[in-house]
């Protein structure tokens, strides 16, 4: 996903030929977080950038759908009941990374970690945890995928503790079973 200077600032992913799904707060900050804004997304392994329009948001679950005329190369393998996840499976995740490394620059980054359950955040929200120490900027709106390739999240946040507690913790959109309202 990419700022009006044609830099990247987020991730997202293709479920379907031509729809793509990434967290609702990565097209807000944007100032594209309502229906029918258009954003320009690149493929991570380069290639030109495309239109997307956004066709579906739930802030409170902090998602987004969006469609481009011009599919990426390739889709996830499919999507996973993330309430079924067992704990400590390993996932990992690929986005957008902002590494501090004066000089150089760095397009995506792949993390891996390992699944640490759930929560309910504001006695509504189902969110997944995981824990990694490689999660960066950039990377919200990227899939959490499983070894068989399934996504069984979102990217929304890393929990930054000032007292270390829960670090390494990244927040997830949780419980692809019962979103059906922005697929």
């Amino acid at each position: 996903m990419l700022d009006e200077s044609a830099q990247p600032v987020g991730t997202c992913f293709q479920v379907n030929p031509g729809f793509l799904v990434t967290a609702w707060h990565v097209l807000d900050d944007l100032g594209a977080g309502d229906v029918d804004a258009v954003v320009e997304v690149d493929p991570l392994q380069g290639g030109a950038s495309r239109q997307a329009q956004v066709r579906r948001v739930d802030p409170v679950h902090d998602l987004a759908v969006l469609f481009t005329a011009e599919p990426l190369a390739s889709c996830v393998t499919g999507l996973a009941t993330t309430d079924e996840v067992e704990l400590d499976t390993p996932v990992s995740i690929t986005g957008v990374s902002h590494v501090e490394d004066p000089g150089h620059s760095h397009k995506y980054l792949d993390a891996s970690g390992e699944w640490r359950g759930g929560t309910t955040r504001d006695d509504q929200i189902p969110l997944g945890r995981l824990w990694s120490t490689d999660v960066v900027l950039g990377m919200s709106g990227a899939p959490v995928r499983r070894r068989d390739g399934a996504v069984v999240g979102v990217v929304s946040a890393r929990y930054n503790s000032s007292d270390d507690w829960l670090r390494g913790t990244v927040w997830g959109w949780l419980g692809w079973r019962t979103w059906r309202r922005c697929s």
